[in-house]
């Protein structure tokens, strides 16, 4: 059955679930499969319910406050999808297969697996890249996982490897190549076909923003998609003029 049917989310699923309850709660147990998963981040982390509070007045037994306390509910459920969960974006596409088991309670979930990479591509400092290898790990809060993602793009007589590793929320980019070189070099080469010695100012300015963190070429990224290019550069003149 469709589990979740949003524009950035969509989950068929099978499986079986058993209720029980207690004086203590409610526990939800059982296993389901992922037939399909959807899904377009960041849009997919969005909540998929808002939880809002309810006050209570004018009652017909003449009690007001707040609604009634709950039973708590528990989890203990395993999930598991052999394939088919595609994750996808405006600069990347790439297929997973997993197996978690979900605990704690549905506003505070506790999740143990991992999720492994069947396929994928992505289009990284403005190149397209094979996904090589990817794990995602969950030890306990869905905000604590972390991504260990390795992708390549080869042409001519260089090799890039670039890997994206460390928690989901703030992943850390490192690069390496075939032939060796230091990073500065391969970015140079990489997006300007061009040794490091022979780069104009801004050429050096996009390297050092990458290097840093910065945003910089994710504006350059986002103006080439806009546009509908396969590749957009700039650069200055010798009087400092942009084009």
């Amino acid at each position: 059955f469709n589990a979740v049917r949003r524009p950035d989310l969509n989950i068929v699923v099978s499986g079986h679930s058993d209720v029980t309850l207690a004086a203590g709660g409610i526990t939800i147990s059982g296993e389901a499969e992922l037939n399909r998963v959807d899904a377009r981040p960041p849009e997919a982390s969005a909540p998929s319910f808002a939880e809002i509070e309810v006050t209570e007045i004018n009652r017909p037994d003449g009690r007001n406050g707040n609604g009634r306390e709950r039973l708590p509910v528990r989890l203990d459920y395993r999930v598991s999808a052999d394939d088919s969960i595609f994750i996808s974006g405006d600069p990347f596409s790439s297929e997973w297969r997993g197996e978690w088991q979900v605990g704690g309670s549905p506003t505070d979930l506790e999740i143990n697996g991992t999720a492994e990479l069947i396929s994928g591509r992505a289009f990284l400092l403005n190149r397209s890249f094979r996904l090589e290898r990817g794990r995602v790990v969950l030890s306990g809060p869905v905000r604590s996982a972390s991504l260990d993602l390795t992708a390549i793009h080869s042409r001519d007589n260089l090799t890039v490897n670039a890997r994206i590793k460390g928690p989901v929320s703030a992943p850390a980019l490192s690069l390496s190549s075939e032939p060796t070189l230091p990073e500065d070099e391969i970015l140079a080469r990489h997006l300007f076909d061009q040794n490091a010695g022979q780069l104009s100012a801004l050429q050096t300015a996009t390297i050092a923003a990458q290097l840093s963190g910065q945003s910089i070429f994710g504006l350059v990224g986002g103006l080439r998609r806009a546009a509908g290019l396969d590749r957009l550069a700039f650069d200055t003149t010798a009087n400092g003029e942009f084009v």
